[in-house]
This record gives structure tokens, C-alpha cells and sequence, in this order.
């Protein structure tokens, strides 16, 4: 009995560790495929440029922003174990018109931030659709999301639910780079959000998904934010309410580091000044 659970574990790291090898390996691959593959995507670079242009437009005349927020179970904002949970669907910034998730909610979720807070820099009248979906990967976000609804640009966060599932990372750089190219397709821009490690952080795994993400970002030229800067280490587990997702405190953390961020790549704080002038 005792050496059969000890061969057991011996099969487990054994297997955990040729999984490692042959990650490191996929995204070594694909790091010295760089420049065939960004010269294949140079096309849909230069829209996300055009795109990011036009909303900087947008924003110095005024006019009307969309925003889509596309993600899994913490885009949608999912908690159920803190004090301050809210029933399903009562973010008001969701998307119900595809797809419905019957999650519990945190108290607040990071659309709902950043629409807050973003709306306080901007004199835009705007939209936040909250696009998240509990247990969404790369692939089910292509199925599910197939129509546009206009938005001018998409903050995409995806990551978590392809490396719990064990997605191959070829499939996740196939879907990833569908979906990026699905949004250009619509004439939307697009950002790209590094999903935060768990609350006990094991980087082994998830940071082969992170780090496609990155390549990905450098690819398309698409800005590519890391969820892990705006949370800190030193009270890392107050951010969460379970293993995997936010409570409140976390989710607006996450919102407002997003908000910070847009405003950096909207040149909103130059606009304002401009208009202050």
C-alpha cells in the first residue's frame, strides 16, 4: 500500500515535469517564430493602430465610447463566499443577451469599477458590457461571443480556465489569436489582460498561458496589462475570497489599476489638460 502511493507520486511529478519540459518548449518555439509570425499578422497590427487612433479621437472630441470587458469567472465578478455577495446578475454592466452565468456575484465586480471610474476622467457618455462567463476558456469565448455589439474596444482577459482545463498551448495561441482577430475583424481595438496567478500563487503552469498572452501582445502590437500589478504580495489573501477568485476588495483593485491603464493608452490625462487649457 505504502509503495503503491509512492509510485503513484513518482508517475505525478514525473508527469508534472514533462508537462513543464514541453511547455517551456511550445513557447521557446514560438518566441523564435516571432518575426515569420509577426510579418503574417502585420495587417491586423495596423488596425489595432488605426483603432487606437480613432479612440483617441474619440475621446479629445467628446464623443460616444463602448467598451467590452471579455473574460471568465473573474470578469463576471464571481464570489460566493463573502459577506457581501450579490445574487446572480446583479451587476448591471452584464451582457445577458448570449449567455447567462447563475454565478454568485461579489459585491461589486471590475466592469463596475472601471465604469465608475473611468466615467469620472472622461466627459464621453460610455458603455461597459461586462462580457464574463464562469469556467470560460479561449475556445467556448469563440462560441459564445460570436456577433459583435459595437464596441470600440475589448479589454480580453482569458487564461485561467485553458490552463485548469489543460488546453494545449497551441490551441490556446489558435483560439487567443481568433479572438483577437475576430475584434479587428469588427473594427474594435484591442487590449489584452494577463490573468493574476491563484491566491497561493503557482506560476509553473499558468505562466506558460501568460506568457503566450505576452507574445500574442507583441504579434498584434496590443498593449498587454498584467492583472498581477495591482494586486500586492504583502496582503495577497485579502484579495480573495477563495482559491481562484476576487472578493470586493480585489475586484476593485482590478478595476482600478484597469481604469489607470486605459487612461495611459487613451492619453486621457492629456486631453483633459488640453481641454482645462
Amino acid at each position: 500500500m505504502y509503495m503503491s502511493k509512492i509510485l503513484k507520486k513518482f508517475v505525478s511529478v514525473k508527469g508534472q515535469l514533462t508537462g513543464l519540459y514541453r511547455n517551456k518548449k511550445i513557447v521557446a518555439d514560438y518566441y523564435s517564430k516571432f518575426t515569420i509570425l509577426k510579418e503574417r499578422k502585420r495587417d491586423f497590427a495596423s488596425n489595432q493602430a488605426e483603432y487606437m487612433d480613432s479612440l483617441r479621437s474619440k475621446v479629445a472630441a467628446g464623443d460616444y465610447l463602448s467598451f467590452d470587458m471579455d473574460g471568465d469567472s473573474l470578469t463576471y465578478g464571481q464570489d460566493e463566499f463573502s459577506n457581501d455577495k450579490r445574487p446572480t446578475f446583479s451587476d448591471p454592466t452584464l451582457d445577458t443577451s448570449v449567455y447567462r452565468d447563475d454565478s454568485i456575484q461579489a459585491g461589486v465586480t471590475y466592469p463596475e469599477v472601471f465604469q465608475a471610474e473611468i466615467g469620472e476622467f472622461l466627459s464621453n457618455s460610455i458603455t461597459v458590457r461586462n462580457r464574463g462567463v464562469s469556467g470560460m476558456h479561449a475556445q467556448t469565448n469563440l462560441e459564445v461571443w460570436k456577433e459583435s455589439a459595437g464596441a470600440d474596444i475589448h479589454a480580453v482577459m482569458l487564461g485561467t480556465n485553458d490552463c485548469r482545463k489543460n488546453i494545449p498551448l497551441e490551441n490556446f495561441f489558435d483560439d487567443m489569436s481568433k479572438i483577437i482577430e475576430r475584434r479587428l475583424n469588427w473594427g474594435a481595438a484591442v487590449v489584452l489582460i494577463k490573468p493574476p496567478f491563484k491566491r497561493e500563487p503557482d506560476k509553473a503552469f499558468l505562466g506558460f498561458y501568460r506568457d503566450i498572452i505576452e507574445l500574442l501582445g507583441k504579434i498584434y502590437d496590443i498593449p498587454v496589462w498584467d492583472a498581477e500589478d495591482f494586486i500586492t504580495d504583502l496582503d495577497r489573501k485579502e484579495f480573495f475570497c477563495d482559491k481562484v477568485h476576487f472578493n470586493s476588495k480585489g475586484y476593485q483593485a482590478l478595476g482600478k489599476g484597469i481604469t489607470e491603464k486605459f487612461k495611459e493608452v487613451l492619453a486621457v490625462e492629456q486631453e483633459l489638460k488640453k481641454k482645462i487649457q
